[in-house]
Formats: structure tokens, C-alpha cells, sequence
């Protein structure tokens, strides 16, 4: 069983693991916005499940694309990927 500082330790990485990913979600969206003229909250449901290391990775494509359109179908393969690897399911409790 963890100690109290242990327990401490774990929820303070979990905190700081939400913090990063929120930070890079509105720097993505910060992005998306200035090269796009992307209203917030467009992409909410997509990047909904989406972990900081995807997220960074879009956050580049962001840069690099062309067009929206580019970065949408980028977008696409990468949910799709990330799906592929870990599908949800209300089952996986049981």
C-alpha cells in the first residue's frame, strides 16, 4: 500500500499530466486560429481522448500544412491510428 507521500506524488503527476495536455490543446487551438481562422471549440470532439504526444505532433502539423483541409485529413489518420491502438470500450471494466 503507497504511503501518503507517495499517494501525494502520483496525484501531483496526474495533475500536472492535465495541465500539460491543457496547455497544449489551447496552444494547438491558438495556432489553428491564427494560421486558419479556426473558431474554438471546432475540434473539441476530436481532440477529446487525444494525449499530450499526439497532441504536440498536431500541433506541428498545424504549422506545416498548407491548408485546413490538410490538416483535417492528418487529423483523421492520426485519431484513427490512436483508436486502432487503444479502442474504447464500456466493457473493459468487467
Amino acid at each position: 500500500m503507497p504511503t501518503i507521500a507517495q499517494q501525494w506524488v502520483e496525484q501531483g503527476k496526474e495533475i500536472g499530466k492535465k495541465e500539460g495536455r491543457q496547455a497544449m490543446l489551447e496552444t494547438l487551438y491558438q495556432i489553428l486560429i491564427i494560421r486558419f481562422e479556426v473558431v474554438g471549440g471546432d475540434f473539441d470532439e476530436r481532440f477529446e481522448g487525444l494525449d499530450l504526444e499526439v497532441l504536440k505532433k498536431l500541433s506541428e502539423v498545424a504549422l506545416k500544412v498548407q491548408s485546413l483541409a490538410e490538416f483535417e485529413n492528418t487529423l483523421a489518420e492520426m485519431v484513427s491510428k490512436v483508436e486502432t491502438v487503444s479502442p474504447r470500450s464500456d466493457n473493459d471494466e468487467e
